[in-house]
C-alpha cells in the first residue's frame, strides 16, 4: 500500500492508529522512518539503520543486526508466532538514494511479494509525501501499488470500497455494499481506533 499527503498532516498518526488495529487483530506491525538528515548512501548503512529501527520497535523478536539484504531474508525466512506488517515511513529519501541501494531494496520486496508463502512477512507499505515512481538501472518496475495510492487525511468512498473487496476476496465472503456505504457514511473515511464505527480491513495485496 501507498499512503500520500503533504508534510504535518497527519500521515504518521493515522499510520500509527491503523498499527494499532491491525495489532488488534494479531499482526505484528513493524515501523520504519527515515530521518531526513539521513540520506541511504550505502547498501550497508541503509540495511543497518533499517536494522536499528526495526530493533527498536520489536527487540524481543530481532536480536541480530541487519547488514545485508541476506541477513533481512534470513531473518524474515524463519518462522514468527504472528504476520508481520511492515511500514515505511518518509520513504522519498529513498530518491535520493545510490543506485546500488535502490536494487538492493527493491528486488528483496519483489522477491517478497514473488514467494510471500515463504516469508513471515505479510505486508510492506509506505508513507511518502508524494508518490513517486521509485526504480533502479536493475529493477525498473516498482513493487508498489503506487497505480493505487490512498491519499491523507481521510480515505474516499471509492477507496474505503477497493478495501473491503480486496478484504472480501481474500477471505471468500460477500460484504453488502450497503453496508460499505454506512461504514463510509459513519467514519468518513476516518481510520481511528477510537470512533464509534472504524475502518477495520485487511489486504494481502498491498505489497
Amino acid at each position: 500500500m501507498t499512503l500520500h499527503g503533504v508534510r504535518a498532516t497527519g500521515k504518521t498518526t493515522r499510520v500509527f492508529r491503523v498499527m494499532e488495529q491491525f495489532e488488534e487483530e494479531g499482526y505484528l506491525c513493524l515501523f520504519f522512518s527515515f530521518k531526513r538528515s539521513q540520506v541511504p548512501d550505502s547498501k550497508i548503512l541503509f540495511w543497518t539503520t533499517f536494522s536499528d529501527y526495526l530493533v527498536r520497535t520489536a527487540p524481543e523478536h530481532i536480536e541480530d543486526q541487519i547488514k545485508s539484504s541476506n541477513d533481512f531474508v534470513n531473518l524474515f525466512s524463519k518462522r514468527w508466532e504472528k504476520k508481520v506488517i511492515l511500514f515505511i515511513d518518509e520513504y522519498d529519501i529513498m530518491y535520493r538514494a545510490n543506485n546500488e541501494t535502490i536494487s538492493s531494496f527493491l528486488r528483496i520486496v519483489r522477491n517478497i511479494k514473488a514467494r510471500k508463502e515463504g516469508y513471515a512477512i505479510w505486508s510492506i507499505n509506505i508513507v511518502d509525501p508524494s508518490i513517486l515512481h521509485l526504480s533502479s538501472k536493475e529493477v525498473t518496475t516498482s513493487p508498489f501499488n503506487v497505480y493505487r495510492p490512498f491519499q491523507n487525511p481521510n480515505f474516499t468512498q471509492e477507496q474505503v470500497q477497493f478495501l473491503f473487496k480486496e478484504y472480501a476476496n481474500e477471505e471468500r465472503i460477500i460484504i453488502n455494499q450497503e453496508v460499505i456505504k454506512d461504514i463510509y457514511m459513519r467514519t468518513n473515511g476516518y481510520a481511528d481506533g477510537k470512533s464509534k464505527s472504524k475502518i477495520h480491513f485487511s489486504h494481502d495485496s498491498f505489497i
